[in-house]
């Protein structure tokens, strides 16, 4: 192994001799004294390595969302009723205007 080539390299170069090699695991590594274990942890680790850098697509979509999808989100103009008795009710707007009718009808 050169000084300027990392551990991972060095193990890399050697599972691709293997594999070009046609031998067996075991066969290859008898042949280049390499211990079966260490080949074997090196080959899952670079393994790992290569599956999380690839890029895979996300399975998220980005959303966009339009003003007019949810008009409560855009600026409306809201109302607050006070009742003779001190409740006050408010941020009325256009959406809650039945609720309002109903709620007037049983104070009454």
């Amino acid at each position: 192994m050169s000084i300027s080539q990392t551990i991972p390299e060095f193990w890399l170069q050697r599972v691709n001799a293997w594999q070009q090699s046609g031998l067996s695991q075991k066969a290859w590594c008898d042949q280049h004294g390499v211990s079966s274990s260490q080949f074997s942890y090196w080959k899952r680790k670079l393994q790992a390595i290569h599956v999380n850098s690839e890029t895979t697509p996300s399975s998220f979509v980005p959303a966009v969302l339009e003003d007019n999808v949810f008009p409560a989100r855009v600026k409306a103009s809201s109302m607050t009723v006070t009742f003779p008795n001190g409740v006050i009710v408010s941020g009325i707007d256009h959406q809650n205007l039945l609720l309002l009718k109903e709620l007037m009808e049983v104070l009454q």
